[in-house]
């Protein structure tokens, strides 16, 4: 968290902290900072990381999204 409120703009502390928070067991919170991360730069671990929750959840359609765009930016279409 201190480095979120360190540097907001930095999608590595949103995506570093999403995962925490995963790992936490605190899925829509870490959701919620994979959002704020994938806003300020997409990765393929953001996007990737992002459909698992989705998928957890339930969410399909938004899981799938998160999964193509992941594979994307990996170019493995």
């Amino acid at each position: 968290m201190k480095m979120v409120a360190v540097a907001p703009d930095s999608a590595a502390a949103h995506a570093n902290y999403a995962t925490a928070l995963k790992n936490l067991g605190r899925v829509d919170e870490a959701a919620a900072e994979f959002e704020k991360s994938i806003r300020l730069k997409p990765t393929y671990a953001a996007l990737n990381n992002l459909g698992n929750l989705y998928f957890a959840k339930m969410r399909w359609a938004e899981a799938a999204d998160m999964f193509e765009k992941s594979l994307r930016m990996n170019d493995i279409d």
